[in-house]
């Protein structure tokens, strides 16, 4: 705040009409400035003893030190409003951190709880699927071949079943005896480029 503006406020400040965003500002500079707090001083006993004249109360002893102390109370109480406002803003922002960290939190929850069914339903499925998928695709379109067939009867269904069964198992035991050969053949390849 500079000298002028300093000074246009100090009739306010005598009349308890200063505005409070002014107010912190007015009270530095008089106190850090000696020629406004004289010019302060010269005013305020003017204005005050006339006030206190023409309403009949007895005069002040010591305008100084009642000037002093209006500036000190001045001082508390704008920065009493400056601690509530900030305290309020530190409320609001803690309020605010606290319900964005009880939202993310909540958010994780229920996407770890949704991937986790998710896992679930599809490990049986995946699972079975990659290891014994071919065998359980062959089969089952073989076993749906076999019930659908018409006009057979229990007996003619069960050794139907039987020799789906037995055909898959064939199937299953060619694949393993390729399998052990391609593996012996690996082997003896090995012994044969080792030496």
């Amino acid at each position: 705040m500079n000298h002028i503006e300093a000074q246009s406020l100090i009739t306010a400040f005598i009349d308890n009409k200063l505005p409070s965003d002014k107010q912190e500002d007015f009270v530095t500079h008089m106190k850090n400035c000696p020629d406004c707090h004289k010019e302060l001083e010269i005013y305020y006993t003017l204005l005050v003893g006339m006030r206190q004249i023409d309403n009949g109360e007895e005069l002040c002893e010591d305008f100084d030190e009642d000037l002093d102390k209006n500036l000190d109370r001045l001082r508390g109480r704008s920065s009493g409003r400056r601690r509530v406002i900030m305290s309020t803003f530190t409320l609001i922002m803690i309020g605010l951190i606290g319900f964005m960290v009880f939202f993310y939190i909540q958010s994780l929850g229920r996407v770890y709880n949704y991937e986790q069914r998710s896992k679930a339903a599809m490990q049986g499925t995946t699972y079975f699927y990659r290891e014994l998928g071919s065998f359980l695709n062959t089969r089952n379109v073989l076993l749906n071949e076999v019930e659908v067939a018409p006009e057979q009867t229990e007996g003619e269904k069960f050794y139907q079943k039987i020799h789906t069964m037995n055909s898959v198992f064939n199937a299953n035991d060619k694949l393993l005896s390729i399998g052990l050969s391609i593996d012996e053949k690996e082997v003896q390849d090995e012994k044969t480029a080792s030496h």
